[in-house]
């Protein structure tokens, strides 16, 4: 089955659009998780972003170089804080299974339909004495 479906590629475009305002990103959190000091940090990535992409110099100068610098620097550093605080924005993952509940039932114990033959005379197969310490833990576990 191929990935390379029409929405695959839709989603791939639309993250790539929208991965100019990654600086946002972390502002987003801190709004979503209620948490004001990541509110205010990620208010800082985007008051930094902002900043640099608004004060331009003549290009080429030293403070068109710098403003840039930072911009994408503000970029770089809240992408990496995105992944760092995944905790408030994606969901918990659930390591244990989930226990069934299991209801006691009344009933006859279950008997085989048929019986288990004798081995032949004269054959004894030999694995070694591990796979016959298997085995004989296997039969009391049965029982």
């Amino acid at each position: 089955m191929s990935r390379f479906t029409a929405g695959n590629v839709f989603k791939a475009l639309l993250a790539l659009l929208f991965s100019v305002f990654v600086a946002f990103f972390v502002l987003l959190i801190g709004i979503g998780a209620k948490n004001k000091k990541v509110m205010i940090e990620g208010a800082l990535y985007a008051g930094v972003f902002i900043l640099a992409f608004s004060l331009t110099g003549p290009e080429g100068s030293a403070l068109y170089n710098l403003t840039a610098l930072a911009g994408l620097g503000s970029m770089a550093v809240a992408a990496v804080r995105c992944f760092m605080l995944r905790d408030l924005w994606l969901p918990r993952k659930n390591h244990r299974p989930q226990r069934e509940v299991v209801i006691a039932q009344q009933h006859a114990p279950f008997q085989p339909a048929y019986q288990q033959a004798p081995p032949a005379p004269g054959y004894a197969p030999s694995f070694g004495p591990s796979a016959s310490l298997v085995v004989n833990r296997w039969k009391q576990h049965c029982r």
